[in-house]
Protein backbone atom coordinates (compact mmCIF):
# COMPACT_ATOMS: atom_id res chain seq x y z
CA UNK A 1 0.00 0.00 0.00
CA UNK A 2 3.17 2.33 0.99
CA UNK A 3 6.15 1.22 -0.52
CA UNK A 4 7.77 1.62 -3.87
CA UNK A 5 6.25 0.12 -7.05
CA UNK A 6 7.48 -2.25 -9.08
CA UNK A 7 9.36 0.02 -11.33
CA UNK A 8 11.24 2.11 -8.52
CA UNK A 9 11.72 -1.65 -6.34
CA UNK A 10 13.39 -2.82 -9.63
CA UNK A 11 15.66 0.56 -9.56
CA UNK A 12 16.36 -0.03 -6.04
CA UNK A 13 17.84 -3.49 -6.70
CA UNK A 14 19.43 -2.99 -9.97
CA UNK A 15 21.60 0.24 -8.10
CA UNK A 16 21.94 -2.20 -4.84
CA UNK A 17 23.82 -4.92 -7.39
CA UNK A 18 26.19 -2.08 -8.56
CA UNK A 19 27.46 -1.54 -5.69
CA UNK A 20 27.63 -4.78 -3.32
CA UNK A 21 26.58 -8.20 -3.48
CA UNK A 22 23.10 -9.84 -3.00
CA UNK A 23 23.43 -13.06 -0.16
CA UNK A 24 20.83 -15.47 0.38
CA UNK A 25 19.69 -16.68 3.68
CA UNK A 26 21.92 -19.98 3.14
CA UNK A 27 24.86 -18.18 2.36
CA UNK A 28 24.62 -16.33 5.85
CA UNK A 29 24.08 -19.87 7.21
CA UNK A 30 27.16 -21.15 5.64
CA UNK A 31 29.19 -18.50 6.20
CA UNK A 32 28.88 -19.00 9.95
CA UNK A 33 29.25 -22.74 10.15
CA UNK A 34 32.15 -22.63 7.47
CA UNK A 35 33.87 -19.45 9.09
CA UNK A 36 34.01 -18.16 5.44
CA UNK A 37 33.44 -14.77 5.20
CA UNK A 38 30.42 -13.03 3.14
CA UNK A 39 31.08 -10.58 0.24
CA UNK A 40 32.67 -7.16 2.25
CA UNK A 41 29.60 -5.38 0.42
CA UNK A 42 26.81 -7.82 0.89
CA UNK A 43 22.91 -7.14 1.01
CA UNK A 44 19.80 -9.64 1.83
CA UNK A 45 16.62 -8.05 0.83
CA UNK A 46 13.63 -8.94 3.81
CA UNK A 47 10.17 -8.20 3.44
CA UNK A 48 8.85 -7.74 7.35
CA UNK A 49 5.15 -7.08 6.34
CA UNK A 50 3.68 -10.52 4.37
CA UNK A 51 1.66 -8.07 2.66
CA UNK A 52 0.31 -9.75 -0.94
CA UNK A 53 2.27 -7.25 -3.12
CA UNK A 54 5.35 -9.28 -1.89
CA UNK A 55 4.37 -11.94 -3.71
CA UNK A 56 2.33 -10.94 -6.69
CA UNK A 57 4.98 -7.60 -7.47
CA UNK A 58 7.98 -8.23 -5.58
CA UNK A 59 8.73 -11.84 -5.89
CA UNK A 60 8.66 -11.68 -9.85
CA UNK A 61 11.06 -8.90 -9.78
CA UNK A 62 13.66 -10.69 -7.46
CA UNK A 63 13.94 -13.83 -9.56
CA UNK A 64 14.22 -11.40 -12.59
CA UNK A 65 16.82 -10.11 -10.85
CA UNK A 66 18.33 -12.77 -9.41
CA UNK A 67 17.88 -11.51 -5.97
CA UNK A 68 17.26 -13.60 -3.40
CA UNK A 69 15.00 -12.78 -0.04
CA UNK A 70 13.20 -13.46 2.80
CA UNK A 71 9.51 -13.21 3.44
CA UNK A 72 8.24 -12.86 7.25
CA UNK A 73 4.79 -13.45 7.28
CA UNK A 74 2.71 -12.09 9.70
CA UNK A 75 -0.14 -14.54 10.34
CA UNK A 76 -2.60 -13.05 12.38
CA UNK A 77 -3.72 -10.74 9.45
CA UNK A 78 -4.66 -13.55 7.45
CA UNK A 79 -8.07 -14.29 9.04
CA UNK A 80 -8.35 -11.16 10.51
CA UNK A 81 -8.92 -8.76 7.18
CA UNK A 82 -7.18 -5.73 9.42
CA UNK A 83 -4.66 -3.55 8.65
CA UNK A 84 -1.38 -3.11 10.91
CA UNK A 85 -1.39 -0.30 13.26
CA UNK A 86 1.38 1.53 10.98
CA UNK A 87 -1.42 1.71 8.07
CA UNK A 88 -3.67 2.05 9.90
CA UNK A 89 -1.89 5.76 10.83
CA UNK A 90 -1.32 6.21 7.21
CA UNK A 91 -4.99 5.57 6.01
CA UNK A 92 -6.51 7.61 8.64
CA UNK A 93 -3.86 10.47 7.76
CA UNK A 94 -4.63 9.87 3.76
CA UNK A 95 -8.47 10.37 4.23
CA UNK A 96 -8.73 12.87 7.17
CA UNK A 97 -9.66 16.14 6.50
CA UNK A 98 -8.40 18.09 9.35
CA UNK A 99 -4.76 19.60 7.75
CA UNK A 100 -3.21 20.10 11.62
CA UNK A 101 -3.86 18.50 14.53
CA UNK A 102 -2.70 17.40 18.21
CA UNK A 103 -2.14 13.46 19.25
CA UNK A 104 0.14 12.98 22.35
CA UNK A 105 0.60 17.00 23.07
CA UNK A 106 2.24 16.91 20.21
CA UNK A 107 1.53 19.18 17.05
CA UNK A 108 1.41 18.11 13.31
CA UNK A 109 0.85 20.09 10.11
CA UNK A 110 -0.44 18.69 6.62
CA UNK A 111 0.09 21.67 5.20
CA UNK A 112 3.76 21.89 5.66
CA UNK A 113 5.13 18.45 5.88
CA UNK A 114 3.90 15.62 3.89
CA UNK A 115 1.84 12.85 5.12
CA UNK A 116 5.04 10.14 4.70
CA UNK A 117 6.86 12.22 6.74
CA UNK A 118 3.84 12.74 9.68
CA UNK A 119 3.16 9.13 9.63
CA UNK A 120 6.65 8.28 10.21
CA UNK A 121 7.00 10.81 12.96
CA UNK A 122 3.89 9.34 14.47
CA UNK A 123 4.85 5.73 14.15
CA UNK A 124 8.50 6.37 16.23
CA UNK A 125 6.79 8.15 18.68
CA UNK A 126 3.76 5.36 19.01
CA UNK A 127 7.09 2.45 19.16
CA UNK A 128 8.11 4.37 22.18
CA UNK A 129 5.21 3.90 24.21
CA UNK A 130 4.89 1.60 26.77
CA UNK A 131 3.03 -1.56 25.83
CA UNK A 132 -1.19 -0.95 26.61
CA UNK A 133 -0.54 2.34 25.34
CA UNK A 134 -0.80 1.56 21.59
CA UNK A 135 -5.09 1.16 21.34
CA UNK A 136 -5.35 4.38 23.44
CA UNK A 137 -2.54 6.11 20.89
CA UNK A 138 -4.26 4.50 17.59
CA UNK A 139 -8.28 5.98 19.45
CA UNK A 140 -6.56 9.24 19.72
Amino acid sequence: MYGPDADVFTDYLKWMKLYADPVSEQDIINSIYSNEKLPRKSFLVTFDDGYRDNFEVALPILKRENVPGIFFVTTGFLTDQKLGWWDTIYWFLKKTSLKRFTLHNDAYDLTTHSIDMVAETIIQKIKSLEYGQLEMALNQ
